[in-house]
């Protein structure tokens, strides 16, 4: 069985986050090519066909104030939004640190409670 491509696409909201994907896109030499249209549940949205690791780049940058949806389409499948919220980028165990941290923080909010 052949495996699915998967297509990722970016929809700025703003015309701020256009510009900057544009800029960010045209650093890596694709911003000509990534512009495209999709129809997401009968309506035509302008999107930037990107890959899925600058999906994730862009979730995890801080640095910029950006608005903007993620659609995802597999093979030849109906686009869909797709959710950063809930997505998870690391879902392994925690660190002893993190614990250790955490249940001191717990500790010290008890404190100030009682």
């Amino acid at each position: 069985m052949a495996q699915k491509t998967t297509y990722w696409y970016i929809e700025p909201i703003t015309d701020l986050t256009n510009e900057a994907l544009a800029a960010a896109l045209a650093a890596l030499g694709q911003a000509s090519v990534a512009e495209t249209t999709i129809v997401v549940q009968g309506i035509e949205k302008r999107v930037y066909d990107v890959s899925h690791q600058f999906v994730t780049k862009l979730a995890r940058s801080t640095t910029h104030c950006t608005t903007y949806r993620v659609y995802v389409r597999e093979g030849n499948g109906a686009p869909r939004l797709w959710n950063l919220a809930n997505k998870q980028v690391h879902k392994g165990r925690k660190s002893k640190k993190y614990r250790d941290a955490a249940k001191q923080l717990a500790e010290r909010e008890a404190r100030k409670h009682t």
